[in-house]
């Protein structure tokens, strides 16, 4: 079953604060899961949660998606699809 990872990290840590991991069919009506701060860094980028959700069910791709990092913060959030219950890091982690 294919998933999306959403990874948190903060400061300059490698290590992930948190990881929270979806099932890509239930997107949808798992949409009230996704962490506020995700959805606070979507909404100042202009990015429809609604319509990302609804790309990410019909990608192919295995690995990182997207990263949104807030400088000001010190927080970057890693969205990944993956397979088979592996996370495949962003290159440079």
């Amino acid at each position: 079953m294919r998933q999306l990872a959403i990874v948190k990290y903060s400061g300059q840590n490698s290590e992930p604060e948190r990881t929270i991991t979806l099932p890509i069919g239930h997107l949808k009506a798992l949409q009230g899961m996704i962490p506020r701060c995700l959805q606070e860094e979507l909404l100042a980028e202009d990015i429809s949660l609604p319509d990302l959700l609804s790309e990410l069910e019909t990608m192919s791709v295995d690995g990182p998606v997207m990263t949104l990092e807030n400088h000001r913060k010190g927080q970057r959030i890693e969205l990944l699809i993956r397979s088979n219950g592996a996370v495949q890091d962003a290159p440079g982690n």
